[in-house]
């Protein structure tokens, strides 16, 4: 193309890297999001078994407006 062999080898040594690290760098990403995700569904679902653990009678001191979002709160997360 330029008329060297040489600097023909040469861009297409760094084509080739440069197209290399971004599917790595997209790979790595994707593999980071995906750990996050994961991460965050277990803080849910220990959330989640906290707040069924918790005894509806401890509650009757609680603020009114407490036990409510409470009570809302367990029946969406359903049956244990």
């Amino acid at each position: 193309m330029f008329g060297s062999g040489v600097l023909d080898v040469a861009i297409g040594l760094i084509f080739v890297f440069l197209v290399v690290s971004l599917l790595v760098t997209t790979a790595n990403e994707f593999i980071i999001e995906s750990a996050e995700t994961l991460s965050n569904f277990g803080r849910v679902k220990e959330s989640a078994d906290l707040l069924r653990s918790i005894d509806p009678a401890e509650l009757s001191a609680v603020n009114p407006l407490t036990r409510q979002r409470y009570e809302k709160l367990r029946s969406t997360l359903g049956p244990t």
